[in-house]
């Protein structure tokens, strides 16, 4: 009775969802290449916070 095999990945950071959001974004045009990035806006486009490093 063996069911199908169920894959457990480790969770992700959210910087690395994050990064990988942006790069879709490039990849599909939504940020064109040579788009000016600031922190702040892309931490709000992302749904999260900036957060200084100690």
């Amino acid at each position: 009775m063996a069911g199908p095999v169920l894959v457990v990945r480790p969770p992700s950071l959210l910087a690395d969802q994050v990064f990988a959001t942006l790069g879709d974004a490039i990849s599909n045009g939504d940020l064109p290449v040579g788009t000016r990035l600031h922190v702040g806006d892309l931490a709000q486009r992302a749904g999260t916070r900036r957060h200084a490093r100690p």
